[in-house]
């Protein structure tokens, strides 16, 4: 494939250093460092068109051949404008589940369960990617979104950035970085097969609030609950994330009403 894109999504939980996730300048320069070597090695290895979405914003001073991605829809949170001619999909910087991790939540929720597998965002866009008929090429996170995504990958390539036990665990650190560059460009080198979807899915979701989970069940395409626990069954994983984006927009309008 000539000149092949690729699409970087970002969280940053799963990156080195201090206060993650708060907003402060030096999360800017988490992301801008590790965006960078990421898209450096993709480059490294031949990439063409880079697409990049973050949950967290997006820093100043990145390259300028990176196409940046807003998420402003409910209805597509995780890879807007992803296309079905991208050769690979990248997760940068994510994470596992408490109590694992110290920075453990998946989206709006604790966790997920899936099939009855305990999961988190790693296997909601490996799946939703791999609907679209897209592989998942190279995680780089905390070792536990590492081996959530080897558990539905195999053996894809993968950076341990940092042990995710707690939650301030050391500054950011050159040679991950350089570690990042190099595991991108071997990943953009690769031939690696789209995952199997199951033939079936049960989405079980644990709402934080009574309210919410009531929204949620009234939903039109029929959702159970059981107490705060709302599931849904479904064949395709579109119908899955559907029911996933109604969770997020359940939370969000029960947490405005008070």
């Amino acid at each position: 494939m000539q000149n092949p894109t690729y699409y970087i999504s970002v969280d940053i939980e799963g990156m080195s250093g201090f206060g993650a996730g708060s907003g402060t300048e030096f999360d800017q320069i988490l992301l801008r460092e590790h965006i960078t070597a990421t898209a450096a090695g993709l480059k490294d290895g031949g990439a063409g068109r880079l697409q990049v979405k973050s949950f967290h914003g997006m820093p100043n001073g990145l390259p300028e051949y990176l196409e940046q991605i807003p998420s402003t829809s409910w209805d597509d949170p995780d890879l807007p404008s992803i296309a079905s001619d991208c050769k690979g999909l990248i997760l940068l910087g994510f994470h596992g589940l408490e109590p694992e991790c110290a920075f453990g939540h998946s989206y709006h929720h604790p966790y997920l369960m899936l099939n009855g597998e305990r999961v988190g965002e790693i296997t909601v866009q490996i799946y939703l990617a791999a609907s679209k008929g897209i592989p998942t090429i190279l995680i780089a996170g905390d070792g536990h979104a590492v081996l959530e995504a080897n558990r539905i990958c195999g053996s894809i390539g993968s950076v341990n950035i940092r042990k995710g036990i707690k939650k301030n665990e050391g500054d950011m650190d050159r040679r991950i970085l350089a570690g990042i560059r190099e595991a991108a460009l071997l990943a953009a080198q690769s031939s690696v097969p789209i995952p199997k979807l199951p033939s079936h899915f049960c989405l079980e979701i644990p709402m934080r609030s009574r309210k919410a989970a009531i929204l949620l069940e009234r939903a039109g395409y029929g959702p159970r609950r059981n107490g705060n626990q709302v599931s849904y069954e479904a064949s395709g994983f579109g119908d899955i994330y559907r029911f996933l984006t109604d969770s997020f927009k359940a939370s969000i309008e029960a947490a405005t009403a008070g």
